[in-house]
């Protein structure tokens, strides 16, 4: 097995179909280059497919709702966890204040744990792999929400979903600070 992983385009231009995480990942960097203003035809070349296989890539990263769009980590999984940690740390310090014999030890560990916790989150906002304020966290989860269901009501109307995102991207519809979770 070599040291380096395949790309999505040595194992398209062996033949070999793409795994799904493959997929994805190549149609979230599609979805990234085009968003940053990158042509079809170089978009396409570098990745070692047609045009129209390239705006499909798109578009069914669209349709996937995008929800780690510019994300590495999902962020509602990452709070999720740091939640439980803090549930599991005030659930701990009741145990251990009933129990009341003074292990500072045990008590010293819960508290490093649930700063732990919070640094992680922090450490993750700070290299941009999830949203930094509370607020930023919502916007992205009803951004993701909303279109989801915009996309639902495109093609239940019967529209292109690839047409109407073109048009959008030529009238200058997506303003550029929502480029990552449209993209």
């Amino acid at each position: 097995m070599s040291e380096h992983p395949e790309t999505s385009e040595q194992v398209e231009r062996r033949g070999a179909s793409l795994t799904s995480t493959q997929r994805a990942a190549r149609n979230r960097q599609i979805a990234v280059e085009r968003a940053a203003g990158e042509p079809w035809d170089v978009i396409a070349a570098r990745h070692g497919i047609s045009e129209r296989q390239a705006r499909r890539g798109r578009i069914e990263h669209i349709r996937s709702g995008a929800s780690s769009a510019a994300l590495d980590a999902d962020p509602n999984d990452v709070l999720r966890e740091a939640v439980a940690i803090h549930r599991d740390v005030l659930q701990g310090l009741a145990a251990v204040g009933i129990r009341a014999d003074n292990s500072a030890a045990q008590v010293g560990a819960l508290r490093a744990r649930a700063t732990t916790a919070l640094q992680l989150v922090h450490l993750l906002a700070w290299a941009g792999l999830v949203p930094d304020s509370a607020g930023a966290w919502r916007f992205a989860r009803d951004l993701t929400g909303f279109v989801g269901a915009m996309v639902a009501v495109v093609e239940r109307h019967g529209l292109d979903v690839e047409e109407v995102v073109e048009e959008l991207d030529q009238i200058g519809g997506v303003p550029r600070a929502l480029t990552g979770v449209v993209a």
